[in-house]
């Protein structure tokens, strides 16, 4: 029993002392968050309030096409005619990104989770309002391009906006991925030159602070003061990778000598 109130008691200390990053996903990440759910949305307003199911419109020629359906399966046509499985499986991996956009505090990590659940978001709960397939089954949602690439990969894929924020995503968390690479080979190498490690840690420490900065003077500041800050937030960002880059200049330079 004493474990289990050890247990409960160290969970409390670590979710209150955590650094969640409230500051940048409250001024960036939610808002980018509402404004791609908003055009997802509007989109199929749109296309459902203007089109007849089944109608084919070409949007880019040889490229983009629009096709309206109606999908009630899952992503790729996934569990197809089985909305209540599809709405229950996107429900627990909304459910997920949720806890992992809570708890992740790295910026890259952050911003692709937060886009990621924008489609999420997007699709889910336009479910609510999609019009009936043609068999008269609800909780469809709309889908409505098309490639027009004669590829596998794209041949027959029909989805929205939402599946495509999905997909950049993706692609947002292997470019985070190679670049945390990237970073952890740059440490690796400067561990060589004790000075250069200290300097380029340095200069990272900088940036952070300056973001973190910029984060806590504009909470609740006017959208004129908000501009100030963040003009003055990118002159000193430049002016600490520009004393960096000097570094390694002069750094170069000595070698060479």
């Amino acid at each position: 029993m004493d474990g289990i109130k050890d247990l409960s008691k160290n969970i409390k200390i670590f979710l209150k002392n955590y650094n969640y990053n409230w500051r940048f996903k409250v001024l960036w990440c939610v808002p980018m968050m509402v404004i791609l759910v908003a055009i997802d949305w509007i989109s199929k307003a749109v296309v459902s309030g203007s089109m007849h199911l089944g109608e084919t419109k070409t949007f880019i020629p040889n490229l983009l096409s629009v096709n309206y359906t109606i999908n009630t399966g899952a992503a790729l046509g996934m569990n197809a005619g089985n909305p209540t499985l599809a709405i229950t499986l996107a429900a627990i991996v909304t459910v997920m990104l949720m806890v992992a956009f809570v708890f992740l505090n790295t910026k890259l990590w952050t911003v692709a989770i937060c886009v990621m659940l924008a489609g999420s978001f997007g699709n889910i709960i336009a479910r609510a309002w999609a019009p009936v397939d043609n068999n008269g089954v609800r909780g469809g949602v709309v889908d409505f391009l098309q490639w027009d690439i004669d590829l596998p990969l794209f041949r027959g894929y029909i989805f929205n906006l939402a599946d495509l924020f999905v997909n950049i995503a993706v692609g947002l968390l292997f470019l985070t991925v190679v670049l945390m690479g990237v970073e952890e080979v740059k440490q690796q190498v400067f561990k060589k030159n004790p000075e250069k490690l200290e300097t380029y840690l340095d200069f990272k420490d900088k940036l952070h602070i300056n973001e973190n900065k910029y984060l806590a003077n504009v909470k609740g500041k006017k959208v004129k003061e908000q501009w100030s800050f963040y003009k003055e937030y990118l002159a000193n960002s430049k002016n600490i990778k520009k004393d960096w880059k000097e570094y390694k200049k002069n750094s170069k330079n000595k070698q060479e000598k």
